[in-house]
């Protein structure tokens, strides 16, 4: 559940009962405004703090609790992003490439991987708007549930381009794998706020969205819809149609990094369709897997499985120093640049999206304090300069 407290509350607040107030007794001061709208019955269990200042002056002009301790929650976005916006610049833009480390004979055989680097992009999704905005819609998929929705269009197209251009630099078959290097920062670490894996590389805010709905009567199975399906990550669907709606699902990670999840509960009859993000477990494997898929629908054959880049080699990864002597003009494949960093903060606080949120401290580490290891506590002590 999204949750903030504080001053964006109560202008909120003040902007909400602006029509309600006509018909009560007209506020004199600014004062009685706030009083009126703090006191309604519906905030009786809230508490409120608020201070506004005089840029002119330079000092408070009203307060109210300003100087009491809250606990924070989303409101803490518009720091985030207020440093981001200020640090990297409103016209940042993501740049994620894709490169080959071999050459292409005659025949269209690549000699070698695809490798996709991963640039802390959000928006590697059909968010992205024919007039280059970023469309969205409230409740967000990733929360799930009945309010929320899923933006019209293909959730893996940005992958999809990548595999047309790669069609159209004449491969037809590559001898080895698609490779995904995350090693800008660490990937692993979960968003509190709705569970989704903080990586390097995102695609569909590195959700599955699970669409489903009631069967045609009571106890029969629910219908469901899952977009974007990967063969490594298999659903079984054990929703029943109900008198109420409430589903679960359980993950049963296997040895060779495939998931079972498990869904399990109950749709109210008369619901519609209902939403449930699913955040994988391994976004580069989860975006290796697409791309791979991509390919195979444009006509290009991969013979190996996908791989990951790390910034140091484990059991189950490979160091970056052995493919980024590869990133260079003359093996670039292709491009993805995000629209502006504007555009990516517009999102994040219309619709209070976490993991744009807790993925923006890692890439102003990364990109700004230049380290892969703990990059969001690099990236939170640039904004705490910036603050001060």
């Amino acid at each position: 559940m999204r949750s903030g407290i504080g001053g964006a509350i109560l202008f909120a607040g003040l902007m909400a009962f602006v029509p309600a107030m006509a018909q009560d007794a007209a506020p004199k001061t600014f004062a009685e405004t706030v009083k009126q709208v703090t006191e309604r019955p519906v905030y009786r269990h809230g508490r409120f703090g608020l201070e506004v200042w005089s840029l002119d002056e330079g000092k408070a002009v009203f307060a109210m609790d300003g100087d009491k301790l809250f606990t924070p929650g989303s409101t803490t976005k518009l720091f985030t992003e207020g440093a981001a916006l200020a640090l990297l610049g409103a016209d940042y833009r993501f740049h994620t490439p894709l490169y080959r480390t071999g050459k292409i004979d005659a025949k269209g055989v690549l000699h070698g991987d695809l490798v996709l680097v991963g640039s802390g992009d959000p928006n590697l999704s059909n968010r992205i708007q024919a007039d280059g905005t970023l469309g969205f819609v409230d409740e967000d998929h990733t929360y799930g549930g009945a309010d929320s929705r899923v933006l019209p269009g293909d959730p893996a197209i940005v992958l999809k381009q990548f595999a047309k251009a790669a069609k159209a630099a004449g491969i037809k078959r590559v001898t080895g794998r698609v490779l995904v290097d995350v090693s800008l920062f660490e990937e692993g670490a979960r968003d509190l706020g709705t569970g989704e894996t903080i990586s390097p590389i995102i695609v569909n805010d590195n959700a599955i969205d699970i669409t489903y709905s009631p069967g045609a009567k009571a106890g029969a199975p629910a219908r469901i819809l899952v977009a974007p399906a990967v063969p490594t990550i298999r659903f079984v669907n054990k929703i029943v149609t109900g008198d109420k709606t409430d589903v679960d699902a359980k993950t049963e990670l296997r040895k060779d990094g495939s998931e079972t999840v498990t869904l399990t509960g109950s749709v109210d009859s008369k619901s519609g369709p209902v939403i449930y993000g699913y955040g994988v477990t391994k976004p580069s494997r989860f975006a290796g897997t697409l791309l791979t898929m991509a390919l195979k629908d444009e006509g290009v054959a991969v013979v190996g499985k996908p791989g990951v880049v790390t910034a140091q080699a484990t059991d189950f990864t490979m160091a970056a120093d052995t493919v980024r002597g590869f990133y260079r003009d003359e093996m670039k494949v292709g491009e993805h640049v995000s629209p502006p960093l504007s555009e990516d903060a517009r999102i994040t606080l219309k619709v209070s999206q976490n993991l744009h949120a807790s993925t923006m401290p890692y890439v102003l580490g990364a990109v700004l304090g230049k380290t892969s290891e703990k990059a969001d506590h690099k990236g939170f002590l640039l904004m705490r300069d910036w603050l001060t």
